[in-house]
């Protein structure tokens, strides 16, 4: 399990090959190598972010908030 201070992360999502972790909370989405929990990216979204996934290949991120995607 990784600590991250402050901040409560929801919905979690591992990429196909297993090498990162998609993590939504709140307004941010966060990229971490499952390795070792390094943050990859850091991104905005809309406020209530709820869900996340990777697409089959990998390659593009899906976030999912109450109202839609």
């Amino acid at each position: 399990a990784w600590r991250v201070a402050g901040w409560y992360p929801g919905d979690m999502a591992l990429s196909p090959d297993g090498a990162r972790v998609l993590v939504v909370a709140g307004e941010r989405v966060r990229v971490f190598r499952a390795a070792d929990g390094g943050r990859l990216g850091d991104f905005g979204c809309k406020p209530g972010a709820a869900t996340a996934a990777f697409s089959p290949d990998g390659r593009e991120l899906m976030v999912g908030t109450a109202d839609g995607p």
